[in-house]
């Protein structure tokens, strides 16, 4: 650390302390501003994620983890500059003049008593050190080894409480701190992860290019594709707002498919801006800005806004997949992302699963032989062996209304899950059916190719008990 002359405005951080003596040695306040330090925000990297998401709300490209070995991390980001309000939200319990923003400047930075007992914060022209969450004192100080930018950014340094938890609190941001979170965010791109703690210096980036959908994370040597689908979602006034949103109108949803995935996806979280620790069982990611539980581990079940967020679910995800199929890499592989009960443990979700189907069954998703998307519901599954022997015409005499052939693209498991949305499966009744329709059967009769064909495919598919049905049809005796 070294000294500089820049010219700060101490009198505005000695204002601020000054207000908050009403705070100092008040055992209520202090023992419940730990309570929400050490029991809310259990892991001690969470600090990591609220400084993300704070440095995105003021529209960092990028933001920067020091891991040094003087015992210290810093970080740094190149946002818009502290304001005053930003100092007193940093500094107040519970005080936040953020208006709909991701972070939780004011409750979230407690997280970093988890780690630190005195932060340095940097920015614009405010330095100073928080003493017991509350109490700012103007400091002079600023990192040799960071360079300093007064127009913008800003700089926290955190001298950690014991040099034996660097290792591990190290170990828990690479394990908590995935590039997956970068999805949602607006204008972060990068995340360096510069580790000092040794005489060799590494550096990790976990970045996400927004135009192509490319995550990539450095330190796992993870590379994979996204397609981000956003909607945004009107908030009836009947609708009880939480504290700081009373006057938000409209809001936003999104789920995050994985565009190179050639297996069953997997589940995925459930997002809040932030990664919680609830897997939804559906095999994308859902975001919203959804009220979370104190720590950010999970969210409210029962607020009525997040009830109304929710059941907008099963519309937003039908709209994802009408929209996301005229993507190539979505046009069939679509129906591998459908949201199973069997795979699903969370009651929350599972009841939305059979709404979801509903909704699907309406919308033009189903990849034909024709190469047209139809309703699940007008669709048929046809062997390809008999895709010469049942044409659209021979199909209409059997079903007595218009039906398409779905693809032969699709595998079994994305069959299983069109059967789910109402697509039918051509079986041995409907070629019964269609031998008992004179109409359809007299086209047939001036081709013996077909017959042998049809007699072939019968033979090597079903067994003698259904093909004794065929006896009572009169010119197949």
């Amino acid at each position: 650390m070294t000294a500089t002359k820049f010219k700060w405005d101490h009198d505005f951080i000695k204002q601020v302390a000054t207000q908050n003596k009403k705070y100092r040695g008040d055992p209520l306040v202090e023992r419940l501003t730990d309570y929400i330090s050490q029991s809310v925000y259990t892991s001690p990297s969470h600090f990591a994620l609220e400084m993300i998401q704070n440095a995105d709300d003021v529209e960092s490209k990028e933001i920067k983890f020091y891991f040094d070995r003087d015992n210290k991390i810093l970080v740094t980001n190149n946002g818009k500059i502290f304001s005053k309000n930003d100092v007193k939200t940093i500094c107040y319990a519970g005080y936040s003049l953020k208006k709909n923003k991701k972070g939780f400047f004011g409750i979230g930075f407690k997280s970093v008593k988890r780690v630190t007992d005195t932060p340095q914060i940097i920015s614009g022209n405010y330095n100073f050190v928080i003493h017991k969450y509350y109490h700012p004192e103007p400091c002079n100080e600023i990192p040799r080894n960071i360079t300093f930018n007064s127009k913008k950014g800003a700089i926290f340094i955190l001298l950690l409480k014991s040099r034996k938890e660097q290792d591990s609190i190290f170990k828990r941001f690479m394990e908590e701190t995935n590039e997956h979170l970068l999805l949602f965010l607006d204008y972060i791109e990068n995340i360096y992860i510069i580790d000092r703690r040794k005489k060799a210096e590494k550096t990790y980036i976990l970045s996400y290019n927004r135009g192509k959908g490319i995550l990539e994370n450095t330190f796992t040597d993870n590379k994979s594709n996204w397609k981000v689908f956003k909607k945004t979602i009107d908030i009836p006034q009947s609708i009880p707002r939480p504290k700081g949103k009373e006057n938000v109108r409209k809001t936003e949803m999104a789920l995050a498919f994985p565009t190179d995935v050639n297996t069953i996806p997997n589940p995925q979280k459930l997002f809040c801006y932030l990664p919680t620790k609830r897997f939804t069982g559906y095999p994308f990611i859902i975001q919203g800005d959804f009220l979370p539980i104190l720590g950010r581990s999970d969210i409210d079940e029962v607020h009525p806004w997040n009830n109304y967020m929710f059941n907008q679910l099963p519309l937003l995800i039908a709209d994802a997949f009408e929209k996301l199929i005229k993507n190539h890499n979505f046009k069939l592989r679509i129906l591998s992302f459908l949201p199973l009960k069997e795979k699903c443990q969370d009651g929350l979700f599972i009841k939305y699963i059979d709404d979801i189907y509903d909704k699907l069954k309406s919308k033009k998703i189903c990849f034909t032989r024709d190469k047209n998307f139809k309703k699940p519901i007008n669709s048929i599954y046809l062997p390809h062996e008999l895709w010469k022997l049942f044409v659209n015409d021979n199909l209409h005499e059997i079903y007595k209304s218009e039906k398409f052939v779905i693809s032969d693209g699709y595998n079994n498991f994305e069959k299983q899950n069109l059967s789910k949305l109402g697509m039918e499966r051509f079986g041995f009744d409907n070629i019964l059916l269609f031998f008992k329709n004179i109409k359809g059967i007299k086209s047939k009769i001036v081709d013996p190719y077909w017959f042998i064909s049809i007699y072939t495919y019968l033979n090597d598919n079903f067994d003698n008990y259904e093909k004794v049905k065929l006896k009572n049809i009169q010119f197949l005796l």
